[in-house]
């Protein structure tokens, strides 16, 4: 949405999103599916045309990221090199065995571990001047950027709880 504030001097833009993605894996272990994803945004501009040679353009944004993952089990293809299935052999197959763990069998769109999630939300702003002076245009952009970003990840994935990566805001 554009909308005009004072005529041919002050106006602003309002402009956003949203969208969302349905899970499109089983996770038969949680019994739920995974690897969904929503996001949702925004952005204002308003612009200032000072004088006819300097104007200022200020945007803010904002933008939230969520969703749940899984990675183990799924196969979408084979090994390049060994010809083998995506995940057979891995190290902690072994080590699921010596504990007395079956692991469920190998399929496609399906997993069989501890979930994972992510959430990110990252806000921005910027200030652009441009000035024409005799013989130059002078443009300056400013900006300042947060990200606060979280991730946990079932690095060994499996049920088992042996291998997670964790990546937690910093504030």
């Amino acid at each position: 949405v554009n909308i005009p504030l004072l005529q041919d001097r002050l106006a602003l833009r309002v402009s956003g999103f949203t969208g969302e993605r349905d899970g499109y894996t089983e996770n038969t272990y949680l019994n739920e599916d995974t690897r969904d994803d929503e996001r949702h945004g925004g952005r204002i501009k308003l612009l200032w045309q000072a004088s006819e040679n300097l104007d200022l353009l200020l945007s803010s944004e904002s933008l939230t990221t969520k969703g749940r993952l899984d990675r183990g089990q799924v196969i979408y293809g084979r090994d390049n090199i060994t010809n083998l299935p995506a995940w057979r052999g891995r190290p902690w197959q072994d080590l699921a065995t010596a504990l007395g763990v079956t692991l469920p069998p190998i399929s496609l769109g399906k997993a069989a571990e501890n979930g994972g999630e992510y959430r990110d939300k990252v806000d921005r702003q910027v200030l652009t001047i441009n000035w024409a002076i005799p013989n130059h245009n002078l443009q300056s952009i400013s900006a300042y950027e947060e990200i606060d970003s979280y991730l946990l990840d079932d690095r060994d994935r499996t049920i088992l709880d042996i291998s997670s990566l964790t990546s937690k805001p910093t504030r």
